[in-house]
This record gives structure tokens, sequence and C-alpha cells, in this order.
């Protein structure tokens, strides 16, 4: 007989109940199916300013839960006050792509980092769990950032792996792994690193060392590296259909609410 375990994980609920965020937060979507819609710094118990995207099929009524996936911008994009210069985080990565036009299956959050404070983000990560609560798959939460967003990415996964599905780092401006990185928790988060390998903004040898680390660990952890001298991986990584059926095929195997026993 198979051995039941009872696996106890960091729940939305706790979120709620534990976390400084203002009580004006709004326990739902800004805009509607299909749009790019701002929500500036200090509106809605929003802690910083960010840009939402909600699919073509989204309802606000609908039962049934959908992916949600974090964005984090190079930094020579995220400049302002995320406010009237909100609209900085256009003009690369996914949010450019959905000006653009282009359209994805998943609620997506880009998020402005108040003048470039890339150790704060627990809180605005929690007011998105807990802002679309009612929307989201909370086994299908993923991270993903280009640059210094990759490196975003990396240091707050490597800290908060619990509710993550996947991530992908596209040429992530990170340290080297610390001495007790990566963790057996964060190897569990799904990786594929795209990284140029001319790169010299970047240096490859980031991904490389923080792949390499994750791969000892164990799980699913891919790297792709082009040979190509730009930094701007950011392009062919969103337009590779390869990546969006890897990525969103990635669950967790729990979800991040509750108790559940397997």
């Amino acid at each position: 007989m198979a051995m039941k375990r009872i696996i106890l994980i960091i729940g939305l609920t706790c979120i709620a109940a534990c976390s400084d965020i203002s009580s004006d937060i709004v326990l739902h979507s800004k805009g509607i199916a299909g749009e790019h819609t701002p929500v500036p710094i200090d509106t809605e118990g929003n802690i910083y300013g960010y840009y939402e995207y909600l699919p073509q099929n989204f309802k606000k009524d609908d039962t049934k839960k959908i992916p949600l996936i974090f964005f984090w911008n190079g930094q020579n994009a995220i400049t302002g006050d995320g406010n009237n210069e909100l609209d900085n985080l256009l003009i690369q990565g996914l949010p450019n792509l959905i000006e653009e036009g282009n359209h994805f299956p998943a609620i997506i959050i880009s998020g402005m980092l108040p003048k470039w404070n890339k150790s704060a983000i627990h809180p605005f990560v929690e007011y998105i769990l807990q802002r679309y609560a009612q929307h989201i798959d909370t086994k299908r939460i993923y991270m993903t950032g280009f640059s210094a967003g990759g490196g975003v990415t990396l240091r707050y996964i490597s800290k908060h792996p619990e509710a993550f599905a996947a991530m992908v780092p596209i040429a992530p401006a990170a340290q080297p792994p610390e001495s007790n990185q990566p963790s057996s928790a964060m190897s569990r988060v799904s990786s594929w690193f795209f990284h140029n390998s001319g790169d010299m903004t970047v240096e490859i040898w980031r991904s490389n060392i923080w792949h390499k680390a994750l791969k000892e660990k164990g799980g699913d952890h891919k790297i792709t590296r082009p040979d190509l001298d730009s930094h701007y991986a950011w392009q062919q990584t969103y337009s590779n259909p390869e990546m969006w059926d890897w990525l969103l095929s990635k669950s967790k195997a729990t979800r991040v609410m509750g108790i559940q026993n397997e």
C-alpha cells in the first residue's frame, strides 16, 4: 500500500492573513479579456506599479482557473516611479510583445520595481497572488525575466520556491549561487535558461553556473545557448512555441493552498 504523505505548504490563505498588504486591495482583475492594463503604484492596494494582461478567453465570473506568469524586465526598461512613467515597461520583453498585438493563454503581470529595489518583491508577489486568487491555477504559477529581471527571477525563487512550477531566466544578471543554494525546493521548480553565447553585457557563465547547480540537484532543468553576440535573447525566447509548450505544461505536484493527501 502506498504511503500516505501529508504535504503542508504555504497557502494563499496565509498570504491573506499574514501579510502587510494594504486593506484597500481589490480582489479581482483590473482590465478585461485581451487587454493590457496599467495598474499604477499606490492604487487599489498595489505597492508597485505593474501592467496586467488578461488572456482573450478571460471571464471575471468564470470558475475555470488559468496560469499566472510574473515577468521582470531589464534594468534599462525599469525606470520611473510606477505611475506616470509606468509605460517604460513596454519597450521590451513580454509587455512589448503584448503591445504589438500578441496574445498568451495566461495572466501576465509585469512589475516595475521602485528605484530598482531588486530585493523587495515578496510583498508584491503576495499582493498579486491574493488579488487574483479567484482566477489563477495555483499549480501553474511561473516567473520569467530578462537581464536584471532574470536575476530577480533567480534570486526570488531561490528564497521563495514554494508557489512556482517553473521559471525562464533570460540572460540573467545574477551572482553565483551561495553555499546553501540551490535548495532541494528550488530544484523542484523546473527551469529553462536562455542566454546568447556571445553576450558581453551579461556573460553566459552566470546562466551556466546556475544551470549546472540545479541539474546537480535533480529535476527538469534546460539551457539554450544560441551562437549570437547580442544581449537581447528575449525576442527569440518569447517567440519560441516550444518554450511556451514546455512552460505551460509544468504543474506543481500540490496546490499552493491548504493540505493535500497523496
